[in-house]
């Protein structure tokens, strides 16, 4: 029997068509699948941990894997601000799952005075980079092009690994579109895929 597409296996499901239909290598990648939807309020008790880069984190729809190596796929609701450091999460089984940022490489910027840190970060807003802004300095993915444009301007530039958690922007949600006419297209939902397992 030729393997369904994922976008098959969930029409059958969606149309009462019984499971035994449904190729069973799809039936059991789900099974095994730890599934969230929800973000949750802090807790004081988790069972997983997901390592995420700020790319990974902004994705509403992502398979990635736990730190304990479990197969994970997120279906956040879209438009929300990226997950943050310590953000929990309710998987489908019940199961509280907590976010953690995975360093990467960044650069922090300092300048002499506060008119060349606005003045940097008024070049970088200038180009749409995400931005981290602490007290007197800036960080943004290491980028060589960004360091050689900082670098002129007077900053110092240096090459750091760390969690990345920049500004979400002053308007925030994201984008947001008409569903009207959607309920006939209702196609699998895209999986980003990150990291390796363990």
């Amino acid at each position: 029997m030729p393997m369904p597409t994922y976008r098959e296996f969930l029409l059958n499901l969606r149309i009462g068509k019984p499971l035994a239909l449904a190729h069973p290598s799809l039936l059991s990648e789900r099974l095994l699948m730890l599934v969230i939807h929800r973000r949750i309020a802090p807790q004081a008790l988790w069972a997983a941990e997901l390592l995420l880069n700020f790319e990974a984190r902004s994705k509403s729809r992502l398979r990635c894997f736990s730190a304990e190596g479990e197969d994970v796929g997120l279906f956040l609701e879209r438009g929300q601000p990226p997950l943050h450091d310590g953000e929990f999460l309710q998987a489908e089984d019940g199961r509280v799952v907590r976010v953690r940022a995975r360093p990467e490489q960044l650069l922090h910027v300092t300048c002499r005075n506060a008119f060349e840190l606005t003045r940097a970060a008024y070049h970088l807003g200038n180009r749409h980079v995400a931005l981290q802004v602490g007290d007197g300095w800036l960080r943004l993915l290491d980028d060589y092009v960004l360091k050689a444009m900082l670098e002129q301007l007077g900053a110092d530039a240096q090459t750091i690994e760390a969690p990345f958690q920049p500004e979400h922007g002053a308007y925030g949600g994201g984008h947001h579109h008409s569903r009207h006419g959607d309920e006939d297209f209702n196609y699998a939902p895209k999986l980003h895929q990150f990291g390796v397992r363990a």
